[in-house]
């Protein structure tokens, strides 16, 4: 291939890559202004099966959506498909039980030890060893999250509490969000190939 043409294509994943970072950055608060106006399930179904839809005409398209159904294993079919529907049930559902949106946030920050949870999944599914440092850096990580959220909002570990006594299911069905998502996510290497990646929303939705 041509250096120009190589050149092209990497900027263009870079753009991609950009996108879904705005996109991901984007997903508390769509969920959540869904959820008021649709219902809870109703918004969740909505969004996923239009990118089922949108995911189906872009491989008939390019004539691989046959190819990419067939290369579906059973086991990728009933493990990460049924984890990925119960992840994002989960996340409609911590969302839309919050009483306000201010409670959204905590809900949220809870959500987001996803990333920590999946290096924890993947270093004991590896069977690895990480340095301490590791660990520390994660830790340094979160709390900077958590102090940037609860200044920026007012919030603190009193209403964090109060909120969590009095409306406990949002922040379980959060925290089983991220734990089913660092699943999804350490283990889905096992049966990840090409054509299942670009099947996950469609077969997911």
């Amino acid at each position: 291939m041509m250096p120009g043409v190589n050149r092209r294509i990497t900027g263009f994943n870079t753009a991609f890559g950009f996108v879904s970072i705005v996109l991901w950055s984007s997903t508390v608060a769509l969920a959540r202004s869904l959820s008021e106006q649709l219902g809870l399930l109703t918004a969740g179904a909505l969004v996923y099966g239009l990118a089922g839809v949108l995911g189906c005409i872009v491989l008939g398209m390019r004539r691989r959506l046959g190819e990419t159904l067939r290369a579906l294993s059973p086991g990728f079919v009933l493990s990460c498909g049924a984890l990925f529907v119960l992840y994002q049930l989960l996340l409609y559902l911590a969302l839309g039980l919050s009483a306000n949106r201010s409670q959204v946030l905590e809900v949220a920050l809870v959500h987001y030890l996803w990333p920590m949870l999946t290096l924890f999944v993947a270093v004991m599914s590896l069977r690895l060893r990480p340095h301490p440092q590791f660990w520390l850096g994660g830790a340094v990580a979160m709390g900077g999250v958590s102090l940037v959220m609860i200044k920026s909002e007012g919030m603190s570990w009193q209403a964090f509490q109060s909120n969590l006594a009095h409306n406990a299911a949002s922040y379980l069905c959060a925290l089983a969000a991220a734990v089913t998502w660092a699943v999804y996510s350490a283990f889905g290497h096992r049966w990840l190939s090409e054509a299942h990646s670009r099947a996950v929303v469609t077969i997911t939705c």
